[in-house]
């Protein structure tokens, strides 16, 4: 007699009836979901590398538009105050392309910083979507293990019933390796898939120290105030805000000024000491939202939006009525522009700094 020929129980065959039922609606609701978690990781990943190659021409354009900066600035270097009309005429064209190069520049780092926190925002869907299958690959070794266990308790209920069937004893010993082979090919992937997730989550740290480091990198160093090109982004948006909602603006031009306060020599050790005093208290006077923007080593720029001329004025008399009582020699000279139809952050600037330049030898 074949070991095919023999019969389970009514009771064991009901058991396992029941339990291929559940599992196939198991394997299937797993199924699914492994396929709406494939779904996404591939959308995931065309995101991230269309943000790659989005991020490859910002950085070309930014390379391009610093060559541009640095030709201008040389032709402005060979303009002196003999300069003839001519070449008078070419330092403007330096200056406006110097502007206009900054604009850019100051662009592609704002369309970099938004590329960087989309790349950001796709590498946490991704790590989503391969815990989600991390999860649905361990119910389903669940539930071959389930099956597993119930095919072996029926095999075990055959060898009792038919003791003395040699055939029965090889078909059963046969169909135990192959369950132990699937098992052992069960546990390898599970291992697999943990040191697959413990790689995921030390890049996904590594990915949030170098995400400080650019956001850091975007930031003046010593004062932690807005560095030059992402400073000049949030003053243009800041610009273009106040006009579409028709608010005022005002942006303020700083300079300090150590000319005549201090010996030869000395202005290196209390110029930081001025900085930092002036940094601490634009920081407390001005706003959350009013930008302040590190342009040179002694200047800066501030954007005050809902903000008249006479406000911003009387704001910074109040911060330079505090640098007065410090300690370090120095004074705070300030330039103001308010924002006018047709302006922009350079005309803006370039009125601003007039305004600087003019009180440099005069009142302040």
């Amino acid at each position: 007699m074949s070991w095919r020929d023999f019969r389970r129980s009514d009771r064991e065959a009901a058991e396992l009836r029941a339990l291929d039922h559940a599992l196939s609606g198991l394997s299937q609701t797993h199924s699914d979901a492994d396929q709406t978690a494939a779904d996404d990781d591939t959308a995931a990943s065309n995101a991230d590398r269309e943000a790659s190659q989005a991020d490859e021409a910002f950085s070309q354009a930014d390379q391009g538009a610093s060559d541009a900066d640095q030709l201008a600035a040389d032709r402005e270097a060979r303009v002196g105050p003999s300069a003839t009309a001519a070449q008078r005429h070419e330092h403007e064209a330096s200056r406006r392309t110097r502007s206009a190069t900054a604009q850019s520049r100051a662009q592609n780092s704002a369309s970099r910083a938004e590329i960087d926190l989309e790349r950001a925002q796709t590498q946490a869907r991704r790590f989503e979507t391969a815990s989600l299958r991390d999860e649905v690959a361990s119910e389903r070794d669940h539930a071959a293990e389930l099956r597993d266990g119930a095919v072996s308790r029926a095999n075990q209920a055959l060898l009792a019933a038919h003791p003395g069937n040699p055939e029965l004893r090889i078909a059963v010993a046969r169909h135990t390796e192959t369950r132990d082979q699937g098992r052992a090919a069960r546990q390898r992937a599970a291992a697999d898939r943990q040191r697959a997730a413990e790689d995921r989550i030390e890049a996904a740290a590594a990915e949030r120290v170098a995400r400080a480091d650019v956001q850091r990198a975007q930031l003046d160093e010593q004062t932690g105030v807005f560095a030059f090109e992402l400073g000049h982004s949030a003053l243009r948006n800041e610009i273009d805000r106040c006009r579409r909602n028709g608010d005022a603006f005002v942006l303020a031009h700083l300079a300090v000024d150590l000319a005549g306060t201090v010996g030869a020599g000395q202005d290196g050790q209390h110029r930081q000491p001025l900085i930092a005093s002036l940094v601490r208290q634009l920081q407390d006077k001005l706003r959350g939202y009013d930008a302040i923007v590190r342009i040179e080593a002694d200047e800066f720029l501030c954007g005050l939006p809902g903000t008249t001329l006479e406000l911003a004025a009387k704001r910074f008399e109040e911060i330079r009525a505090v640098l007065d009582h410090d300690a370090a020699p120095g004074q705070l000279i300030v330039g103001f522009a308010a924002l006018t139809d047709g302006d922009d952050l350079f005309t803006l600037t370039d009125r601003a700094t007039a305004d600087l330049d003019s009180k440099r030898n005069g009142p302040r």
